[in-house]
This record gives C-alpha cells, structure tokens and sequence, in this order.
C-alpha cells in the first residue's frame, strides 16, 4: 500500500510538471505571435541588421479617402510621419505609430480634383523618438540617428538625420482614368523623340496589340550605315533603361513585368535586345 501511495504521488508531480511544461509551451507561441511582425513586404523582411532601417509605403483611394500602410522593421512605439500629396490638394501628413512593423494613416480630400497621381512616402526623425515613447527606437538608431545604417538613411554632413521610405504612386480617381491620361502623354513623349530626332530614330513602336510589353526602337539607315559601329555599351544601355522606365512610369505596363526592347534596322532585322 505505501509503494502504491508513493506512485501515486510521483504519478500526480510528473503530470503536473507536464501540465506546466504544456502551458509554457503554448504560452510561449501566443506571445511570439503576439509580437511577430505583420510585415510581408520581402524588401522589409529580408533585411538582417535591425539598424539598417527600411519602410514600405502603398495606398489607395476610394470615396474621398486616401489610405497609405507603412510595412516596417522599425521597432514596436516608433513614431513615423506619413504624407500624402496630390497636385490641387497640397500636402498631407499625419503620425502613426509602428506596432509589429504595421503604421495606417488615412486623409480625407475633396472629390473631383484633377485626374492624376497621389504620391505617398513616410518618414522616421530619427531625433524626435523620445526615451519614454520610443525607447527601442532610440536603443536600435541612436538617440540622433548616429547608428542608423543603409541606403534608406538620409545623412546632412555624414550624420544621419532620418529614414526614408520609398516613394508610392496612387491612382485618382481611379487607374482606368489616369492610364487613359497617361497613355497620351506617354505616345506625345514618343512621338516628339522621333520627330526630334529624326536622324536616329525611323520609329518607335509597341506589340502589334498595343502593348508595350515588348518595344521595337527602330533606327535610320544613316545610323545603321554610318554610325551603328560607334555606339557604345553605355549608350545603348541608356536608351534600353529609359524605354524600360518610362512605359512603368506612365502606368502603361505594371511594375513587376520585364518589357522586352528590340533595336531594329527599317528592314526589321534585329540588331541588339535587352533578352
């Protein structure tokens, strides 16, 4: 009876220590959930050296409302600034404060403003985080910035004042209006190139569909003939880059998308392409 007694007792202490254990456990996933960042930007996540700061900053609008996220490695209590600007309406900005790399700020405008694009980017003073709002802040950047590190640091004299986030573009009052803005100013950029230069460029066109997904830059016979030989590697990386950039820019083929560029004699050979 007292072995049995005794088993019983140390039966009762092995399931409450694994009780414990079990409750530790869970309680330890709860908190790190709690606390993991809600970031998904891959520019944010992939960064290794928490003073390194970077943000990314996209919007939208809808019913007179602009909504700008912040995703960030900025720590928990971080105090960033959040513009917003569109051409009739000024400049907007509000504070938001980071908790688990998330910032929101939203600004009401007038509706009926010009068709165009919102620009949107956030800002974090690295001297304005205060010890009792912001410690982590001021524990992982320096009380003036001083160990801030990364392209995203804006520096005055090599000391670091603040950190930048990238610039976002917002469509008012929506995409389909201002591509179908763009889309002219775009074929009038294109069309004064060719006409300006009309010694190099025969024609710039799109895909037969339209698109400029895949440009073909065609160049006169006199360039062909006489001064094709001269062009250097810059030079032809140059036009490849603007004609790469300029169709993103005007909204004409979306960011992620690899546009394909063909230098062309007027007989429709190819002579170089970015592919």
């Amino acid at each position: 009876m007292e072995t049995a007694k005794k088993n019983d007792e140390s039966n009762k202490w092995i399931i409450i220590a694994l009780i414990c254990l079990i409750v530790a456990c869970v309680g330890s996933v709860v908190y790190k959930n709690s606390t993991k960042s809600l970031a998904t930007n891959d520019t944010v996540l992939q960064v290794t050296d928490p003073r390194n700061f970077v943000a990314f900053v996209e919007g939208d609008y809808a019913n007179g409302v602009i909504n700008v996220r912040v995703e960030t490695n900025a720590p928990d209590g971080t105090s960033m600034d959040v513009y917003a600007w569109h051409p009739d309406a000024g400049e907007l900005m509000e504070h938001v404060i980071i908790k688990r790399g998330i910032g929101e700020a939203s600004f009401s405008i007038e509706e009926g403003l010009s068709v165009n694009l919102i620009s949107a980017y956030a800002t974090l003073v690295f001297r304005e985080q205060t010890e009792t709002e912001n410690p982590l802040a001021i524990q992982r950047y320096g009380a003036e910035g001083e160990k801030s590190v990364g392209d995203n640091v804006f520096t005055v004299e090599e000391i670091p004042v603040m950190g930048l986030s990238n610039n976002a573009t917002i469509p008012y009052p929506n995409k389909e209006e201002v591509r179908e803005i763009f889309e002219v100013a775009y074929q009038n950029i294109v069309y004064e190139l060719v006409m300006s230069n009309s010694v190099l460029f025969d024609s710039i066109q799109p895909m037969e569909n339209g698109s400029w997904e895949e440009i073909d830059i065609v160049f006169t016979d006199y360039i062909v003939q006489v001064a094709w030989a001269d062009f250097t590697k810059d030079q032809k990386a140059y036009v490849f880059e603007l004609f790469e950039m300029l169709p993103k820019q005007y909204m004409l083929v979306d960011e992620d998308v690899d546009i394909k560029i063909n230098f062309m004699d007027i007989a429709g050979n190819i002579l170089e392409t970015n592919y």
